[in-house]
Parts: C-alpha cells; sequence; structure tokens
C-alpha cells in the first residue's frame, strides 16, 4: 500500500508542475481592458490570482484580486472581482453547528459570471465542499443566496435546511410564468438556478449577454495514439523454495529474461501531451541450466533444469517532460498481469540423470514497476524498469528486477 501511495503522490508531482497551457483571453484593470494569454486550469474552483502573458514569447505574470476587477477566457468565462458579505460555513455533517443562520464574512472575491443580464448570476466555489451562488440586479450590490445546513437540537444529529433563498426567489424575482411550485423544486446548485434565472430574464424581456460555457474535452476526438516496437533484456534473481523437500531448495543466481512486444500509447488530449496511458504486452523467457554439489546425492551432483516463458501484459499511466519536441525525458508506472507458458518448469536430476522431481504448471501473481527513460528524434526510446518481487507458484522466487527495454515508435 506504501509503495502505491509514493507512486501517486509522485505523480501527483508532476500533475502540478506540468507545463503549462495558455489559451486566449483578457483582463481589466482600472477599467482598462488589455488582451493576453492566461494559463488554463480548467477554473473549478474561484482563484485568488491569475498567471497571464500578454504574448506567446512574453513572461509569466501573476494578477490577483485585489488589482484585476475582471478576467476570462474569450468564449468561455468571466470571472468578477467583487467586495462583498460571504458565508463559507462547511456543510460536512462532522463540521455542522447549530447555528440556522449563515456566518457572513467580508470578503474580496472571485465570483464565476454565470449569466450576464439585468439580473446577474454568479457562482463561488472552493474545493467540493464550499459552494455558494449569487445575484446582483442591475447595478445594485452583489448578494448572497442564503443557504444553510445545520444540526437541529435535542434531535440526535437530525439536519435542518435553511432555504431562504427560495422565499427571497419568490417575492422578488418571480415573473408571472413562474409558480411557487417552480421556486419550491428549485436545489441549491448550478444547473437549477441558472435555469431559473434564464427563465426570469427572458421573462422580463432582459438581454442575455453572456452564459458561462463549461470547458468540455471531446476525449474521442483529441485523443492521441502511438504505436510502437519493443524489445529488451530483464535482470532477475530465482530462488527454488520448498519446505518440505529441503534437497531440492536451490539459488538459481542471477539469469537473463529476453523480451519481444508491442506497446499501444493513448496520450490525454491536455497539458500538451504530457500524460498517458499505456499498454506493453511482451512475450519473455528464462532458461537456466546448473550443475550444483550436493554430499547428499548419489554422485554428489545435482542438475537443474529451469525453463520459464510469460505473456507479460502491463498496464500504466507515463509523464513527459519535454526537452524539445524530439527529446522528451519519461517516467512510467505499471500494474503488470503475468500469463506463464505450459512449458514452463523446473526439473531436478542426479549426477546419473536419474529424477529428482520437480515443478510443472507454475503460476505467477500480479507485480508492479516504476520506469524512466528517455525517447530521441520522437522515434526511439530507452528505458529502465523496476519490478517488485513476485512469486513464480508456490516453490519459486524471483527478484532484484530490473529490465532495459529499447523501442522504436512506428507512428
Amino acid at each position: 500500500m506504501t509503495y502505491k501511495i509514493s507512486i501517486l503522490l509522485l505523480f501527483s508531482f508532476f500533475f502540478t508542475s506540468a507545463q503549462k497551457d495558455f489559451k486566449s483571453g483578457y483582463f481589466i484593470a482600472d477599467g482598462i481592458k488589455t488582451d493576453c494569454l492566461i494559463e488554463n486550469k480548467f477554473w473549478n474552483s474561484s482563484p485568488d490570482e491569475f498567471v497571464y502573458k500578454l504574448d506567446k514569447d512574453s513572461p509569466t505574470k501573476t494578477r490577483n484580486k485585489f488589482n484585476t476587477s475582471e478576467f476570462g477566457l474569450n468564449g468561455y468565462f468571466k470571472f468578477i472581482s467583487a467586495d462583498l458579505d460571504i458565508d463559507e460555513s462547511k456543510w460536512e455533517t462532522d463540521n455542522l453547528d447549530y447555528n440556522r443562520e449563515p456566518e457572513f464574512e467580508k470578503k474580496r472575491v472571485f465570483l464565476r459570471l454565470i449569466i450576464d443580464s439585468e439580473v446577474k448570476f454568479y457562482n463561488y466555489t472552493r474545493g467540493k465542499n464550499i459552494k455558494r451562488y449569487f445575484y446582483q440586479i442591475g447595478n445594485s450590490d452583489i448578494e448572497q443566496l442564503v443557504y444553510k445546513k445545520y444540526l437541529i437540537r435535542d434531535k440526535n444529529k437530525q439536519i435542518g435546511e435553511n432555504d431562504a433563498y427560495k422565499q427571497w426567489l419568490f417575492n422578488n424575482l418571480k415573473c408571472e410564468d413562474q409558480s411557487l411550485n417552480d421556486v419550491e423544486k428549485l436545489k441549491y446548485n448550478e444547473t437549477s438556478l441558472k435555469k431559473y434565472f434564464i427563465e426570469y430574464n427572458e421573462c422580463i424581456g432582459a438581454e442575455i449577454k453572456f452564459i458561462d460555457k463549461k470547458q468540455k474535452v471531446d476525449f474521442l476526438k483529441y485523443l492521441d495514439f502511438s504505436f510502437s516496437l519493443k524489445g529488451g533484456v530483464e535482470f532477475g534473481s530465482t530462488k527454488v523454495v520448498n519446505a518440505l523437500r529441503e534437497n531440492l531448495n536451490t539459488d538459481l543466481g542471477s539469469s537473463e529474461a529476453f523480451r519481444y512486444g508491442v506497446e499501444a500509447e493513448f496520450y490525454l488530449p491536455f497539458l500538451k501531451k504530457q500524460f498517458s496511458f499505456y499498454s506493453d504486452p511482451s512475450y519473455r523467457s528464462i532458461s537456466i541450466s546448473l550443475s550444483i554439489p550436493d554430499e547428499r546425492l548419489t554422485g554428489n551432483l545435482k542438475n537443474v533444469n529451469y525453463n520459464y516463458s510469460s505473456f507479460e501484459i502491463p498496464l500504466g499511466i507515463r509523464y513527459y517532460y519535454y526537452f524539445n519536441e524530439a527529446t522528451q525525458l519519461f517516467l512510467n508506472y505499471a500494474y503488470v498481469f503475468d500469463n506463464v507458458g505450459d512449458d514452463s518448469s523446473v526439473e531436478f536430476s542426479r549426477a546419473d540423470g536419474t529424477s529428482l522431481g520437480g515443478f510443472s504448471n507454475l503460476k505467477t501473481n500480479e507485480s508492479q514497476y516504476f520506469g524512466v527513460g528517455l525517447r530521441a528524434f520522437d522515434r526511439f526510446s530507452g528505458e529502465l524498469r523496476f519490478y517488485t518481487n513476485k512469486d513464480i507458484g508456490p516453490n519459486i522466487e524471483y527478484s532484484n528486477s530490473i529490465t532495459l527495454v529499447v523501442g522504436y515508435k512506428v507512428f
């Protein structure tokens, strides 16, 4: 488990440090609009700042909610800086209190503009647990739509809901076509409230100037694919261990297993192909023949013949660091399924050739590996892989596995 957690943390680090993706946008400061390129973070949470550059060759700079009144990506979203009263009380059951009323605090924040019309609608999000919604009528102050979860006293932690936003909407923003039932059915989420505000603005004949457009990635359309030929050699140590027949316990030492295969790789359609999923099924085989002195046997010699083959199927994730278009460093992590060949076995015999027995019908458990490599000229690759230990059946231990893999990208 610790091994898996370490790998996840490592890839999280590289994900957050990945190359930046800049999109066409703008910001407004002191009433002046500046066109620029803004780092695209998909904005699932309301930011405190953003990174931009004036053109693709300019250095990156940072602006924040105190020196910027508005910024956005053209055709997608807008964030508005505002000083307002906001309730950020947490709504998880373990964090609820007995106070029914919201706990307002004066703050300056970036609000995401969802609808720009006579009555504007805003979203404020902090992580997964804080989501608040705001409205603005004309040029009046921006106000929060009140909703809060709280604990009901003496009710064994029963949860109550202050949904005052429904009453306010019915009293103040209700068109003839909108009934009390329409308001009662509202949920405190963006989809439900967005629909209500659009309908209200359309009902009063107000022009809808802007509707927030979520960025969606069409994975099937933009997923990039490559195919490579792979080959390599694996270095490991093998031991035969059997508690019932100690005379068969043998250290077979280090060996090489040659491998041949292919790789299919699918690049994720964001962050400039820095992450991919891949599988590179490979055939691998080991053959070891040894004669070992053993005074317990007639002829004082034990012969060992070990033959092992398997079809390995890894499922992995890969991170690329681009030095340039032709040269990339990459890191891998994969979970490996290994299908052992039917002819895999280990056989023992005395000096005169009489059999001591052995083991066949070998099976192996799943393993994992971490790899680091380099791709050059966007075609040739070399990689070192470090595998976890694994058992080949109940009687054979395979450990200290390091593999050198080379590849050629066909397309």
